[in-house]
């Protein structure tokens, strides 16, 4: 309750997961604002976090600023796919969105055969879509 209550959080306190938590159950403001003091500090899972919850919240610009973030400084392949997904369902730019998952691809990630199958069902999608078009 002491950290829920008052400004300062205890130095030994997982912003990312308190922040998380917070914007999950109504406490949006200071749930997002831990997630960025943590994501400014390095913390990868709370940048992650962070733009889940802008998503969710219909704040996209700020969600695609957190992504391109993960993406361009340390080749996330979470926030290539989520970047993906908003310029393909969003923007609709089929071309965007295959431009991110080949950059991901690029990036020659360590993937399992699940996240492989998902990446090159969703690069064939992204493809045909493109074809289409022309």
């Amino acid at each position: 309750n002491r950290i829920l209550t008052r400004p300062e959080t205890p130095p030994r306190t997982d912003l990312a997961s308190l922040g998380g938590w917070l914007a999950a159950r109504g406490g949006l403001a200071r749930g997002l604002e831990l997630l960025r003091q943590s994501f400014a500090a390095g913390d990868e899972r709370a940048g992650r976090s962070l733009g889940l919850c802008l998503k969710r919240a219909g704040r996209f610009q700020e969600a695609v600023d957190v992504w391109r973030e993960l993406a361009e400084g340390g080749r996330s392949l979470f926030a290539a796919v989520e970047l993906a997904k908003h310029a393909e369902h969003r923007l609709r730019d089929a071309e965007a969105a295959l431009d991110w998952v080949q950059r991901a691809l690029s990036w020659n990630p360590p993937l399992d055969a699940r996240a492989r199958r998902e990446l090159a069902a969703r690069q064939a999608r992204l493809q045909r879509k493109v074809q289409d078009r022309k």
